[in-house]
């Protein structure tokens, strides 16, 4: 007897293991800690915390970089538009080494720092931060003078609102002070005709305020409201006069962990390495016996049996005897 791609058996005992490996790694994403898929929007100068992770990212500054003409290959006529060169995220990421004591007040570690541009995560471990949006030119605090209505509208002092998070109370003047009565983000008059805000988002921002002094004797309340001011009395001591706000950036970052991917890799190589090892070789066999003066030849194989049977035939024809062939097959 000889035989030739014997290992060729073992292709679907090899692709059955590597597809058995490639569902577990599958099945491993749905456990917490190995995969990860958020998203998560960053101010400028904000440090907010990735969810299901110990760590913190900082958005120290985002920016856009744009084409110049001198830097194009032709000329082109953009209509007044410009072309986008990079979209870049200057970040901190930090590790809470408090994240596993519930309650505990953050203790930030700096882990890593550098850009975030696409196609060019910040990685970190197994953890990936990718440039995935952005929103510029946001409204980020509204700013006044606090003047002197009755003094030749003489300049008190500068109230900035902090429109993500105001301050409660802010002294502007020697014996005066501003305090914030209430915000709503993005303002709406509700149906029961109460101010209410639709979102979180300083789209539409309302700021009630109001102006103290320290004898209690002044009282005034004002409110800002689509760029304009409404008081309270019809004969104001003081006014507030709207200067440029305050603008930011916004990026927006996806943040992605798959600690499963190696093992779907290193799986769907060994079901390839099977796939291979049983398709492109075949186990053939032949069987020789002399009986009599009488050549019995037999042959067999797991598949491509029209290859076996040309090896066969040339077998015949380099020993130069008369054989006569009889073929069976399984039913």
């Amino acid at each position: 007897m000889a035989e030739k791609g014997r290992f060729s058996r073992w292709g679907p005992y090899i692709n059955h293991i590597g597809l058995i490996l490639f569902l577990v790694g599958v099945l491993m994403r749905s456990i917490p800690g190995f995969f990860l898929d958020e998203y998560v929007w960053v101010r400028e100068g904000e440090t907010v915390a990735i969810p299901n992770t110990p760590y913190y990212v900082k958005n120290v500054e985002y920016k856009t970089e744009y084409w110049t003409e001198e830097e194009m290959p032709t000329k082109l006529d953009l209509k007044g538009g410009v072309i986008a060169k990079n979209y870049q995220t200057d970040a901190i990421l930090y590790l809470n080494k408090n994240a596993d004591l519930p309650g505990a007040k953050p203790d930030l570690v700096e882990v890593k720092t550098g850009p975030i541009v696409v196609n060019h995560p910040m990685v970190h471990d197994s953890l990936f931060l990718y440039q995935s949006g952005m929103q510029e030119m946001q409204l980020g605090a509204l700013n006044f003078n606090l003047i002197d209505l009755k003094n030749g509208n003489k300049e008190i002092g500068q109230i900035k609102v902090d429109l993500y998070n105001p301050a409660q109370e802010q002294v502007i003047a020697d014996g005066i002070k501003a305090r914030t009565l209430d915000y709503f983000p993005d303002f709406i008059m509700g149906s029961d005709g109460k101010p209410a805000t639709q979102t979180n988002l300083p789209k539409n921002p309302m700021v009630a305020l109001e102006i103290l002094d320290d004898n209690g004797k002044l009282n005034e309340k004002m409110v800002y409201l689509q760029g304009s001011i409404l008081t309270q009395k019809s004969d104001p001591r003081y006014g507030l006069e709207i200067k440029k706000p305050d603008l930011l950036d916004i990026t927006g970052l996806n943040v992605r962990m798959d600690k499963a991917v190696p093992l779907i890799y290193f799986g769907s190589f060994i079901f390839m390495v099977g796939v291979a090892m049983g398709f492109f070789w075949q186990h053939r066999r032949i069987w020789v016996q002399f009986q009599e003066g009488t050549i019995l030849l037999a042959a067999h194989t797991n598949k491509n049996w029209f290859g076996l049977r040309r090896e066969v035939d040339g077998l015949v024809e380099q020993m130069k005897l008369p054989v006569t062939i009889e073929e069976k097959s399984k039913a």
